[in-house]
């Protein structure tokens, strides 16, 4: 798959994971994609994390990715934006429709 996108873009994939935390979904993404790529290096992977003990753990975790404080720090990239972390983060109103008419969600 990283091959055939490489191919396609005619450049490498970049992965980027935005609230990368301590890196778990890119060191499990690396993993996947070194065996699917025999070795290949046909992605970058890049973590975008403000807390500097984070990213200190995400580079003991995975040395091979790009470890940012910033999005403002990534410059350009071609491939693929992850940032379910941070959007899970942000408060939001969850609605449900009872019969015809929308209501809002409540935990109570």
């Amino acid at each position: 798959m990283a091959r055939q996108l490489r191919d396609t873009l005619g450049a490498p994939i970049d992965v980027v994971d935005v609230g990368a935390g301590e890196g778990e979904l890119l060191e499990s993404l690396h993993g996947a994609l070194r065996d699917e790529t025999k070795g290949c290096r046909d992605y970058r992977l890049i973590g975008v994390e403000r807390s500097a003990a984070r990213r200190s753990r995400a580079r003991e975790r995975l040395p091979e990715g790009l470890w940012l404080s910033s999005f403002e720090d990534l410059s350009r990239f071609s491939g693929l934006l992850v940032a379910y972390e941070l959007f899970d983060a942000l408060p939001v109103r969850s609605l449900i429709f009872e019969g015809e008419r929308l209501l809002e969600r409540s935990s109570t």
